[in-house]
């Protein structure tokens, strides 16, 4: 939690292994910005919460692809072979990729990736655009989740995964992260290298 406090979604971008599985497809989404991420993933976990709640277990366990591989994992460690599992598994994999090639998956769906998004206005990092930025979206075609980074709205910053995508990309060496104070909101937050 702490790590999610202080580096916003750095799990989405650098851990989790539909991250990994959308670098290895080369998938560089549909398009979109922030601003459109954050109700979608209030509403996923709103949905997912009042799901769990009404169920009386944790629902998003039972479609999570990286729960079914980790039962998976353990259920073979342990010498069961869990057939409907392995189905399951299969079915849930088929429909996550069709998904994370839509990039409905991580830009809205998944829970994990929402409540890192939620909380990420507390971040201390940030991708921040210098002088010598030329507005060349360079940088959001760059970017998996084609945020307009550069362009230093709060909702692109909080759906930030820090791949850091748009930092190596960037022609005019214009981006960088920093670190910031917590709530800082202005430019005026970054410490200076």
């Amino acid at each position: 939690m702490m790590a999610i406090l202080l580096l916003g979604r750095f799990f989405c971008g650098w851990i989790c292994p539909m991250s990994i599985v959308l670098r290895l497809l080369g998938s560089k989404g549909a398009g979109g910005n922030g601003r459109l991420y954050i109700p979608a993933f209030s509403v996923s976990l709103a949905l997912i919460l009042l799901a769990s709640w009404i169920m009386g277990f944790p629902v998003f366990c039972i479609i999570c692809p990286i729960g079914i591989v980790s039962r998976l994992i353990i259920s073979a460690l342990s010498g069961i072979l869990d057939i409907w599992g392995i189905l399951w598994g299969a079915a849930i994999f088929t429909a996550t990729i069709t998904l994370i090639k839509a990039r409905a998956w991580c830009n809205g769906l998944c829970p994990l990736g929402a409540l890192q998004t939620l909380l990420s206005p507390l971040k201390l990092t940030r991708i921040k655009a210098s002088h010598e930025c030329k507005k060349c979206n360079a940088c959001v075609e760059a970017c998996p989740l084609k945020l307009e980074i550069h362009e230093d709205r709060r909702a692109d910053q909080m759906s930030c995964t820090t791949c850091l995508e748009c930092v190596k990309t960037c022609p005019f060496n214009a981006l960088k992260l920093v670190v910031i104070r917590p709530l800082s909101s202005d430019k005026s937050g970054a410490k200076k290298e």
